[in-house]
């Protein structure tokens, strides 16, 4: 939501020229909305960085309040992004849903997936005998499959589309094999550690510590606001703790049968990644940062 509106103090009569000098923190309001579930509001500090973490954040506190509250969770989740779009859409909460995936969070069923897509690709078609329909199919996507393996029904696959309302996958990649997800379920560990906030400025701490209290004697402010910012500025003002634990996380919707015996593995930032181009040939990048490779 647009921040100005809720820079505070915020007060209604008319404001003196000692008030309008005063930093007003702008407080981030945003909203996670299940549909059917929830709609959750989360209000943070203007120092909170405004990223991926925070996204997975909010979204993880909304999953554990609608399990907490309704004991239970829906089958599977589709996430669409506002216009801010590059902490919504990106690598990290790519990597975030095939985690949530491969924990078992959600249902994972990926041939029926496949097959809803197939479905929607097949509407506007026509085909007269069996050979044609082959031909379809052939020419559908492309898919890619883990090199020096089998298949495995509880592997996540990535379908990518040009656009959302395409019926037709120009792309299906197997990301995760079944293996590494019963590996990863063997060796879950709850996230742990507080995210750093953005530094503030020497002069807009002067400004704080200067003229809030100003301002309260001049009526302009009330106490409470005054405590407000000089508890932001000096660092001081009570924050509202991590949860210790993600409920949902801990969730197994599918077991995962003939994958073999599972290896513990370290939970750490890995060596290497295997990118993925999701550009087709013909297409522009803008060499932004919403077009970076996704590393898995």
């Amino acid at each position: 939501m647009d921040q100005a509106k809720f820079r505070t103090p915020r007060v209604r009569k008319r404001a003196s020229k000692l008030y309008e000098t005063l930093h007003r923190p702008a407080l981030h309001v945003s909203a996670s909305w299940a549909h059917g579930w929830a709609l959750a509001l989360a209000i943070a500090d203007e120092d909170l960085k405004k990223n991926s973490e925070c996204n997975i954040e909010q979204i993880s506190r909304t999953f554990d309040s609608i399990l907490l509250q309704k004991q239970a969770l829906p089958t599977g989740v589709n996430v669409q992004a506002d216009n801010t779009y590059r902490e919504g859409k990106n690598q990290f909460m790519s990597s975030f849903a095939i985690l949530t995936i491969a924990l078992g969070c959600w249902r994972h069923e990926d041939v029926d997936q496949y097959f809803s897509q197939l479905a929607a690709y097949l509407t506007p078609l026509e085909f007269s005998t069996p050979e044609e329909a082959v031909d379809l199919l052939d020419s559908s996507c492309e898919i890619e499959e883990l090199p020096r393996r089998d298949p495995h029904g509880s592997d996540i696959l990535l379908i990518a589309k040009r656009f959302m309302a395409d019926s037709e996958p120009f792309r299906v990649i197997c990301l995760v094999s079944a293996e590494f997800c019963l590996s990863l379920r063997s060796s879950f560990q709850q996230p742990v550690g507080v995210a750093d906030r953005r530094a503030k400025s020497e002069q807009l701490v002067k400004n704080l510590m200067s003229k809030a209290p100003a301002c309260r004697k001049q009526g302009a402010i009330t106490c409470e606001a005054e405590a407000y910012l000089i508890g932001w500025a000096q660092g001081s003002w009570p924050r509202i703790p991590r949860p210790v634990k993600y409920k949902f996380l801990e969730l197994r919707r599918f077991a995962i049968v003939g994958a073999g015996e599972p290896n513990d593995i370290v939970w750490t930032a890995p060596r290497r990644f295997q990118v993925y181009t999701l550009l087709r040939s013909g297409d522009e990048s803008d060499d932004g940062d919403d077009d970076a490779p996704l590393e898995v």
